[in-house]
Parts: C-alpha cells; structure tokens; sequence
C-alpha cells in the first residue's frame, strides 16, 4: 500500500477515537452546574418582594409602564401609572422562615475578588431592622410642607422653572422621615440610613426604591442629612412621588449617614455589591416600618405592594446592581 494511503488511514483512525471519547457518555457532567440556573436561583434567600410563593398578585396590573411618563427622573419616571390602585399584593408580617437563616449566597461564586479576606454574606433574618426613626418634618407646620397641596405648589415651581414636566397631580398627603436600620458590608453588620416617605392612604401601593446620583464620600454628603426645616432636594422628591401613590424609599448608601455613630469608611463609589445589599435591606425595612408607632399614630394603614426603582448617574448604576 502506498505509504500516502497508510498515512490518510492513520488520521481517519485517530479521529474516530477522538470522538468516541468526546460522546456524551464519556463527558465529564462537572461543568453542568455551571449553567444550571435553576440551582442558582433555588440557593438565593432574597425574598420575592413581588410576589411571594403561594401569593396572587392582585395589584400586577396597577403598576403597567405609563405610556406617557413624567420627567422628573428622566426615563425611569415612565414607570408610574395613572391607573388607580386598589388592595392587593402586600407583604405580610410572618416570622423568620428556615430559609432566612441560611446566608443569601452561592457557595460556587466567591464574592471576594482581587485578593480580598475571604467573606460569606449573613443570614437575611435581621436585615432590614429598625435602629432608630426620626420624622423630618414633624411639627404640625412642618407636615403641611409635605401636604398634597404644598407639593403641587412646588410641582408647579419646578415646571415654571423648566426644572421637570410632570403631568401627574399630587393625590395624597405626605409624611417623610429618615431611617437608621440593620444591613450588612462583606460579611460583617453594618449600619445605614435613608429616606422613606409615605402616601397617607390605606391602599396598597408599589414601593419605589429612588436610587440618588453622586453626592460625596462622606456622612455629611448623605442625602437624607436635614437642612432645618426646609425640605432638601430628596426629601422632596420622595414626598411628590409618595403624594402620587408610591411608598417611596431612598437609601443613602454605605458610608453616607445621617443618624446613628459616624461611618468608619468613605462611601463605596459605585461598588455595585454594598449598594445592592443596603438598597435590598431597606426595602426589607418597609413593612417592619409601617408597624413603628411614629406611623400608627397618625393612622396610616397604607400596605406596600410591587417594588419598582429608577435612578439616574450613580443612581442608574445603583439600580442596575440593585436588580441583578
């Protein structure tokens, strides 16, 4: 035979081996779990805040995308509807489950990363707990800052100034506080504060997480810092979207306090893990909120429903983290 032929029959022979090794049968299954999202999923512990398992959501259709949205927020602001909200889809008070106590991570992806002290994420149980409320505007003429019609007075400013185009009126009285509450940062107990403002109605309504752009790197920097009694930037902006049927939250982030013992670490600028984790846990903080008595005083019974965020410079990147 000719040694070209024998040479031709040599390769065709080492590819059948080839790829009778490579069949299915003999592939090893260890990169399966890789893209086994599934898996993924069912170790995460975050509640679903949405809607939880076993729940109707009764109130999805009340918060379809606007097809005309306001422009106080740019885009993002496109999410509030004019449809009226009715009860339905609200988180219930329950005790900590089995699976709140285990830590809310996949043992397969390491968090830490470039050399970083190992870490693992606590249990979600206690994330989100109440340290310390404090009402910003409290006295009864400080209230009537944050009244349906104090907030369209200033909506109509903003517009005759050419600062936004809203075309949704306020509908509700407003109350606004800021809130010291439980989170956690690379595995250790952390503190952090924010806004929440409340719509003075029984319905249910969606929580609106509002993620703030670049401020600073330090406490003094927070957004929910008071300035007297005059209604800063945020604080403002929580109320007018709260007056239009939202629970509004607006999170500082790590290393922007307003209450509690000073932050031992600048800010962490567009560190997309912390600013998750602490946006998360004061959402978690909403329903135990709403059970404090600076609310029920006043009579409150508004329930929260679906949770939506916007957000706008550091705000986008925070929201895009924050919904990962």
């Amino acid at each position: 035979m000719h040694p070209r032929t024998n040479f031709f029959l040599l390769l065709a022979l080492v590819a059948v081996i080839v790829a009778c090794s490579s069949s299915p049968e003999n592939t090893p299954a260890t990169d399966d779990w890789f893209f086994d999202n599934t898996t993924i999923e069912n170790d995460l512990v975050l509640p679903d805040i949405d809607n939880r398992e076993g729940e109707p959501n009764d109130n999805a259709d009340n918060d379809e995308i606007s097809p005309e949205g306001d422009s106080l927020l740019g885009d993002e602001d496109s999410l509030l509807s004019d449809e009226p909200l009715t009860d339905g889809g609200e988180i219930p008070d329950e005790e900590p489950s089995d699976e709140d106590l285990v830590p809310p991570y996949d043992p397969r992806l390491n968090p830490t990363l470039c050399g970083m002290a190992p870490y693992h994420w606590l249990p979600a149980v206690g994330m989100g707990d109440i340290l310390e409320v404090d009402q910003m505007f409290g006295s009864l003429g400080d209230i009537a800052k944050t009244s349906k019609v104090a907030l369209a007075l200033a909506k109509a400013q903003l517009k005759n100034d050419g600062e936004v185009d809203i075309k949704r009126d306020p509908q509700y009285d407003t109350l606004v506080y800021r809130i010291l509450y439980r989170t956690q940062d690379k595995g250790q107990p952390a503190e952090a504060t924010g806004i929440v403002a409340l719509p003075m109605t029984g319905k249910t309504v969606p929580i609106l997480i509002i993620q703030h752009g670049t401020m600073g790197l330090g406490d003094p920097c927070a957004p929910s810092a008071s300035e007297g009694n005059t209604p800063n930037g945020t604080a403002l902006v929580a109320a007018l979207f709260a007056s239009f049927g939202y629970i509004v939250v607006a999170p500082d982030y790590l290393g922007l306090k307003s209450m509690g013992s000073p932050s031992t670490e600048l800010h962490s600028y567009l560190i997309g893990e912390p600013t998750a984790i602490a946006s998360l846990d004061m959402v978690r903080a909403v329903p135990k909120f709403l059970n404090r008595p600076e609310v029920k005083i006043f009579g409150i019974e508004v329930k929260p429903g679906n949770v939506l965020i916007t957000g706008g410079s550091q705000g986008g990147h925070a929201a895009a983290f924050t919904t990962r």
